[in-house]
C-alpha cells in the first residue's frame, strides 16, 4: 500500500482513502460526509464511502453466527487528542495521524471465534487487520481499516 503525507502525519491509502484527506483535514468530516452503521450490538459512524462495506462486514458476521460490537468509529481530533492524552503515544497515535480520523478505520469487539472469522472474510468486504498475524489478544488486534475491493 502507498503512503501519503497528510496532515503532518503518515497514514497508508488507497485511492480513496486519499481523496477524503484531500476533500477535508483528518478528524474534520462534515456531518454529510459520515454515515451510521449499526451491527447486533450497537453502532458507530464511519466516512459514507465505508459505511456500505462495514455494514455487509458485520451483517456477514453475524449470518455466520458472530456478533462483532463498535468499541470506535470515525474520530474527530478532538476525541484522537483526548484518548492520546489518556492512553499515552504506545495505544493511542497523535491527533491528526489516526486513521480513524478518515473515518476509514474501525475498533471491533469479538469473541475468539469472530476474530478467526473476521480474519478469513473482513478482505471479502475490503478491511484489513491493522497487521498481519496479530492474534485475537495481541495490540491493534480490534483495528481494521477498510482499503477497498480488488
Amino acid at each position: 500500500l502507498a503512503r501519503q503525507e497528510a496532515n503532518g502525519g503518515q497514514f497508508p491509502l488507497n485511492a480513496a482513502a486519499s481523496y477524503v484527506t484531500h476533500k477535508y483535514a483528518p478528524g474534520q468530516l462534515p456531518n454529510s460526509a459520515l454515515a451510521t452503521v449499526t451491527g447486533p450490538a450497537n453502532s458507530t459512524q464511519v466516512y459514507r464511502e465505508v459505511a456500505p462495506h462495514l455494514q455487509r462486514l458485520v451483517d456477514g458476521a453475524a449470518s455466520a453466527g458472530h456478533t462483532l460490537k463498535f468499541n470506535s468509529g470515525y474520530r474527530t481530533t478532538e476525541k484522537q487528542g483526548e484518548l492520546y492524552n489518556r492512553l499515552g503515544p504506545d495505544t493511542a497515535a497523535p491527533p491528526g495521524t489516526s486513521e480513524h480520523e478518515l473515518g476509514y478505520s474501525v475498533d471491533l469487539g469479538y469473541t475468539d471465534a469472530g476474530y478467526k472469522w473476521l480474519q478469513e472474510n473482513a478482505h471479502k468486504y475490503g478491511f484489513e487487520p491493522f497487521a498481519p498475524g496479530l492474534g485475537p489478544d495481541d495490540h491493534e488486534a480490534w483495528h481494521w481499516t477498510f482499503r477497498g475491493i480488488n
